[in-house]
């Protein structure tokens, strides 16, 4: 499967260092970094999906570069795992829309991608995304953009609930999109 990864990758028409304020991008998540929206929602690709945990939005301010991977270059999900060096650690992938995040009303400075090619893993479709302004407490704004307002932890019963539950869903899909287990619980990728 590497090698297949390593020579599908379609590099974009940019030079290292070369930035970017818009574009698809894939973010590898570790086991612990995802949990289901409603615990109740016992799934294994839950109703309401999946969000990202309090906690990792302190991992990303420890490690504040925020390393993707371009999706139009490295195409699926499992390359992006598989091109990440130490990748057995990676389960989910988010896949970040940062255009869409750029144009929230919520966020005092924007996002840039910058093109960083990692020759050791043949990686060509990396890219290190960080504020444009500030540092990296602007990751936390996003952590607040995306865990407010959501529906109380209770899985949704009525009609109305599962309505506001899913809205709220796909509003937080606009800007992370949770794609859980695609390297499976035994460790495995298709």
């Amino acid at each position: 499967m590497y090698q297949n990864c390593v020579d599908n990758q379609t590099p974009p028409n940019m030079k290292p260092g070369d930035t970017t304020p818009s574009g698809k991008f894939f973010r590898n998540l570790r086991k612990e970094d995802v949990a289901k929206r409603y615990e109740d929602d016992d799934n294994e690709q839950p109703e309401y999906g999946f969000k990202l945990k309090k906690r990792y939005w302190k991992y990303v301010l420890q490690h504040p570069l925020f390393s993707t991977n371009l999706c139009s270059c490295i195409h699926t999900e499992e390359c992006s795992i598989v091109l990440q060096p130490d990748n057995n650690r990676f389960f989910h992938v988010a896949l970040i829309d940062l255009g869409v995040l750029n144009q929230s009303p919520l966020l005092t400075s924007q996002f840039l991608a910058q093109y960083k090619p990692v020759e050791e893993s043949q990686n060509r479709c990396h890219f290190e995304i960080s504020p444009t302004e500030g540092t990296a407490l602007k990751w936390m704004q996003v952590g607040a953009l995306l865990d407010d307002p959501f529906p109380e932890k209770q899985l949704p019963i009525t009609p109305e609930e599962k309505a506001r539950a899913k809205q709220e869903y796909q509003r937080y899909c606009s800007y992370f999109d949770i794609r859980g287990w695609v390297r499976k619980k035994d460790g495995t990728l298709e």
